[in-house]
């Protein structure tokens, strides 16, 4: 097995594998290799001349309990169906890890599994709460809104007090939105709240919503209410369930971190789940 840097060649070679795994469009790929893919911060195992595996490690900041912490996202960990079961992309990851911890980085990830991860090292400290209903159900929460642009400032506010959260700039939200339109979604914001979300088959899914106030949640569920959609689903943190009054939730894990990391609250926090992931 041979875990090294890709080689500026084998790009065409990384997306095709991509594709196979996670089934991203041409597009996708496109603006993910030009805007995020770092060579020199990804890994490949070669097997016989073919990539069998490849992950990437992204720079971060974290909010750890109110400290900033230099991190590492663990992106785009995918394997070929040749080479599946053999152990190779937990080496991948461990070789990560060791990499990370050279550069005084904590590494981090949205798991597919958890189990695996927890056999890695990696301990679940962050859940999303996942709601889905009628829209009528949203109507309750009819009110005036007005379109505003103030993603950082809404962004800021929301996570206020959370004891897990990553920092943003704007530069993350232009970002954000260029892949939202990949996807065929959008982005609305008023003075008071966000979301990034896409309308298909009559279903409305808010992929990450936030506010500063009960007016700024209830603007955006104005906003989902006259959107024409009939079904909606939505991805937040536990506060959204508190203010939407659901009889029924489900929660997805969303973080997991290597290492000796404790939080106040452990999994009652947030932190955002990639858009682009």
């Amino acid at each position: 097995m041979n875990i090294k840097i890709p080689r500026d060649e084998d790009t065409g070679k990384i997306k095709k594998l991509w594709k196979t795994c996670f089934g991203d469009s041409d597009s996708y790929l496109d603006l993910f290799f030009k805007t995020i893919y770092k060579k020199e911060l990804s890994l490949c195992v070669y097997e016989n001349g073919e990539i069998a595996s490849f992950m990437m490690s992204i720079p971060k900041t974290l909010y750890v309990n109110g400290e900033k912490v230099k991190a590492a996202y663990f992106g785009g960990v995918c394997t070929s169906p040749l080479y599946r079961n053999r152990g190779i992309a937990s080496d991948m990851i461990k070789k990560a890890i060791e990499e990370a911890a050279g550069r005084g980085e904590v590494p981090y990830l949205i798991p597919f599994r958890c189990d695996f991860y927890e056999r890695l090292g990696f301990s679940l400290k962050s859940h999303l709460t996942v709601l889905e209903g009628d829209i009528k159900d949203l109507l309750q929460y009819k009110t005036d809104y007005k379109e505003k642009e103030n993603f950082l400032e809404i962004y800021n506010a929301f996570c206020m007090g959370r004891d897990f959260y990553e920092a943003r700039d704007k530069s993350n939200f232009d970002l954000t939105k260029s892949f939202m339109k990949v996807y065929g979604g959008d982005a609305f914001s008023t003075e008071n709240g966000y979301m990034f979300y896409s309308i298909k088959d009559g279903v409305f899914r808010a992929e990450e919503i936030a506010y500063k106030n009960g007016h700024g949640f209830c603007e955006m569920m104005s906003y989902i209410a006259d959107s024409g959609a009939e079904r909606f689903y939505l991805r937040g943190a536990y506060d959204m369930t508190q203010m939407l009054r659901v009889t029924s939730a489900k929660l997805k894990p969303c973080a997991m971190v290597y290492g000796n990391i404790n939080l106040k609250r452990n999994v009652e926090n947030y932190i955002n789940m990639p858009i682009w992931d």
